[in-house]
């Protein structure tokens, strides 16, 4: 699973494809390998096959966060928007903390005109980027000194 996700994150959609593939060929039952195929596809613009590979998991009467997550985002940008807000609000926008499916959510009320919910939704996506680069920037501070109590103290609040 990790050199898929490598090689996605590297934009290396082709292998991370294969990776994936190989994943959910051995291990049929994996939602995470399936979910991952899904989003490989619909990040080459292979819509239509990424929504068969997630179909089987989103017709589960409770399906996850991430199955809906990346059902909306195919949704989205099939042209979908009835159907995407439908996935979206599977997710439970008000209680998630996973930033792509905020910003997919935002993107898809800023398309419908609604622009102060999407607004809301940047300001959610802005404050939890601001928030882990503090994380990280204390995070070496302590690498660097681990006698530093007020760094330590702040990260503790964070």
């Amino acid at each position: 699973m990790m050199l898929a996700e490598l090689f996605e994150d590297q934009h290396q959609l082709v292998r991370a494809l294969e990776q994936y593939g190989e994943l959910a060929a051995h291990f049929p039952t994996n939602e995470t390998a399936k979910v991952g195929l899904a989003r490989v596809l619909r990040k080459l613009g292979r819509l239509d096959e990424a929504r068969s590979v997630i179909a089987p998991l989103a017709a589960s009467a409770t399906p996850s966060t991430d199955t809906a997550a990346e059902m909306g985002q195919v949704e989205l940008e099939a042209g979908n928007l009835e159907e995407a807000e439908r996935w979206f609000n599977h997710v439970g926008l008000d209680r998630t903390d996973d930033i792509v499916a905020l910003d997919a959510a935002a993107r898809m009320l800023a398309v419908q005109g609604r622009t102060v919910s999407a607004a809301s939704l940047f300001s959610r996506i802005d404050a939890k980027n601001i928030r882990s680069a503090r994380i990280g920037d204390l995070q070496d501070r302590l690498a660097m000194d681990s006698s530093d109590k007020r760094a330590e103290a702040e990260l503790r609040r964070l």
